[in-house]
């Protein structure tokens, strides 16, 4: 009776850390989400090497192995950078996909947070500068 009560017991213990039950399903992130906390790594690094913030797609170059989604969404033009500003303690847009102005999307704040707005939204938002 002991033992089948020790079973019982450590069968619940393991159901409970392996999750049995009700599954929750888990947030799979939006691919634009990931791109542009892609951009903030790429322009936090360009930042800590060259202690200046990029000007132009061509500054985020030398770093491009280490996030080459968020390189390659920026020189293709499908996220647009408010160039010369870094990341800061700030809610200020500093980057968003293309299509935001228009249609919204996600978009990318100088304090790292990566967030959708609508359209009226991001025109109503301040830029970084």
């Amino acid at each position: 009776m002991a033992r089948m009560l020790l079973i019982g017991v450590f069968a619940g213990v393991v159901c409970l850390f392996a999750g049995c039950g009700e599954k929750q399903a888990a947030a799979i992130p939006d691919e634009k989400q990931t791109a542009l906390e892609d951009v903030y790594n790429l322009i936090r690094i360009r930042i800590d090497a060259d202690k200046s913030a990029p000007k132009k797609a061509e500054d985020l170059r030398p770093y491009e192995n280490a996030y080459p989604r968020g390189y390659a969404v920026v020189k293709s033009g499908e996220v647009v950078v408010n160039w010369g500003v870094g990341p800061a303690d700030s809610s200020a847009v500093l980057a968003y996909q293309k299509e935001v102005p228009s249609s919204g999307g996600w978009v990318l704040l100088q304090n790292g947070k990566v967030q959708q707005m609508t359209a009226d939204e991001f025109k109503a938002a301040p830029k970084a500068k």
